[in-house]
């Protein structure tokens, strides 16, 4: 994520579908924006297993360093999506810090942003997230402001229509969220 103008807003994509490449890039093109992707290192190319359903395949190795090589900031959506408030300190580590490692050598490119699968996060989510060299990290129905590795983002959906992203918009403006996950 770049700029430092105030009242910015960052464009974001989890997961790393292949619908991105075929729908979402060429209108980011079109309108000359920018989006950051945070890919699941550990599953280029395979599909969201994470999820109950349906299944879509997820972008490989080389699509996404298409996709970075068009503009596209690629991050880190952690090795496996796992949910690292669960997470042991070794296997937490691993998720965090190899996914890093996995995404840079498919890229080429520093990989400088982590967003916490689930948007879940602790202190020892971002303590990994920090001490594996992120820049900084993104979380969902966060009260953070201000704090670079806990950057609130609100969901945006298919189904939220202009009435709807209004609210969205001003209950992220106003910090209207629930605290970390401490699950």
């Amino acid at each position: 994520m770049t700029g430092t103008a105030r009242g910015l807003i960052g464009l974001t994509f989890d997961d790393a579908y292949v619908g991105l490449q075929e729908h979402v890039g060429p209108v980011l093109r079109e309108l000359r924006f920018s989006a950051t992707v945070f890919a699941v290192a550990g599953r280029l190319g395979g599909v969201n297993d994470w999820d109950e359903a349906p299944r879509r395949r997820l972008l490989d190795a080389d699509e996404l360093a298409r996709l970075a090589a068009e503009g596209l900031e690629i991050g880190s959506h952690g090795l496996t999506h796992a949910r690292l408030t669960t997470l042991a300190e070794e296997e937490l580590v691993k998720e965090v810090g190899h996914s890093r490692s996995v995404l840079h050598e498919a890229v080429g490119p520093d990989i400088l942003g982590f967003c916490y699968p689930y948007g879940a996060y602790d202190a020892a989510a971002v303590a990994a997230v920090r001490a594996a060299g992120y820049d900084y990290g993104c979380a969902y129905l966060t009260r953070a402001r201000d704090q670079r590795f806990v950057l609130p983002r609100t969901f945006v959906g298919e189904r939220d229509g202009s009435a709807r992203l209004a609210a969205k918009f001003a209950a992220h403006r106003l910090g209207v969220r629930r605290g970390p996950d401490t699950r």
